[in-house]
């Protein structure tokens, strides 16, 4: 097995001369960013980083779920999605681009696979496309027990999300962005999208059915307080 490569240190993201100098220093050749919540627009530091060096070859931004230029929340999850355009377009103005979700193995296949190159790659295995009546349904035959259903209104969830408390309503906001805005729905079509199913058709992606297997796993291992 060749030996890694990866280089892990400590560095101000916000200090771009301090990117500079790691990326020379160290001969870094591809950037995977994975800062999240109040850290999205420190990237733009990173990103101008990585022009000066002009060494870099790949980079793969923070935008490990939605495609943001393809979906549209209330607040407060607009401004989070605004955030994540900033960097967006900063980064389309260099040579190269690649947005995915966080499915680790696949994500470091697309770094060295020339067809990803200035593509928003898109992970949508056609096993876990579910509605949360089939969610609820797949959760309840592993409990085996029916659960209680309670209808959550459009105006429920925009109640939430105006109440800017932070993290539900953001999690209220991207609700009602794919529930009742549908931003998921849409074909990958065009010259800058691609599925990662087509690009790798003989790999398999883990179902919902296996996560809830290990999600009852980890309830039923969890001690029991019992005050």
């Amino acid at each position: 097995m060749a030996p890694s490569r990866a280089y892990m240190g400590h560095g101000d993201i916000e200090e771009q001369e301090g990117m500079e100098k790691i990326m020379k220093e160290h001969k870094i050749d591809i950037v995977i960013s994975i800062v999240g919540g109040e850290a999205i627009l420190h990237q733009l530091s990173l990103v101008n980083a990585i022009k000066s060096v002009g060494t870099i070859k790949r980079f793969l931004p923070s935008e490990f779920g939605h495609d943001v230029d393809r979906t549209d929340p209330v607040e407060p999850g607009l401004s989070m999605y605004n955030e994540k355009r900033r960097v967006r377009r900063l980064v389309e103005e260099s040579a190269y681009f690649v947005a995915g979700s966080d499915i680790g193995k696949l994500t470091m296949k697309t770094i060295n696979d020339t067809r990803t190159i200035n593509k928003i790659v898109h992970f949508r295995p056609k096993a876990n496309y579910l509605n949360i009546n089939e969610l609820a349904c797949l959760w309840e035959k592993k409990i085996k027990r029916t659960l209680p259903r309670r209808i959550i209104y459009e105006s429920d969830l925009l109640k939430a999300a105006s109440e800017n408390i932070i993290p539900q309503s953001i999690v209220a906001s991207f609700t009602h962005d794919i529930f009742f805005r549908g931003c998921q729905m849409f074909s990958v079509s065009g010259t800058k999208d691609v599925d990662i199913g087509d690009l790798y058709p003989d790999e398999c992606f883990r179902t919902m059915d296996e996560c809830f297997d290990e999600f009852l796993m980890m309830l039923k291992e969890k001690p029991v307080d019992r005050g």
